[in-house]
């Protein structure tokens, strides 16, 4: 009996310590620095991975708009953001409920170039987060790339 309580005790110890390291790997995995972003790695993301349904300079999908006029709509939406928000808390008032934090932050945005660059971080996280009914769906990215995503847009960006 008490070769088995040593080697229970042994056991709760080294499973105790598995986890305690593998709560602080988890932790620390969170914890990378994000870079700003760099157009040129958001421009060879867009080229692998958007190209698949927009058409950019002269090549990829025609599931979605080309990137260009993709780019002069979100520009739209960002000029009309008040509109666009009051028809998401009339139309869509859970949509709005859970997203609130993010789309009220945008909406005090008052100049325009930072609007745009919050909306198409926002948007590149989640599709739907002011617009339940888009049709595009979500891009699996990292942080890092998604930042690098929106720099290389911001070089592309309509006239605001």
């Amino acid at each position: 009996m008490a070769g088995f309580m040593r080697h229970h005790r042994r056991a709760t110890v080294a499973v105790l310590f598995l986890a305690v390291t593998a709560l602080a790997l988890a932790a620390a995995c969170g914890k990378e620095k994000l870079e700003p972003g760099n157009p040129r790695r958001g421009e060879s993301f867009a080229l692998q991975k958007c190209r698949f349904c927009h058409y950019i300079d002269g090549n990829g999908g025609m599931i979605a708009p080309p990137m260009e006029k993709s780019i002069a709509l979100a520009g739209q939406v960002v000029r009309e953001y008040d509109k666009r928000v009051e028809e998401l808390k009339t139309r869509f008032a859970k949509a709005y409920a859970a997203e609130q934090v993010s789309i009220d932050g945008i909406l005090a945005e008052k100049d325009l170039v930072k609007r745009y660059e919050r909306w198409l971080g926002a948007y590149l996280k989640d599709t739907k987060f002011d617009n339940p009914m888009t049709k595009m769906g979500n891009v699996l990215m990292t942080d890092q790339q998604r930042a690098d995503v929106v720099a290389w847009l911001m070089t592309r960006k309509p006239a605001l």
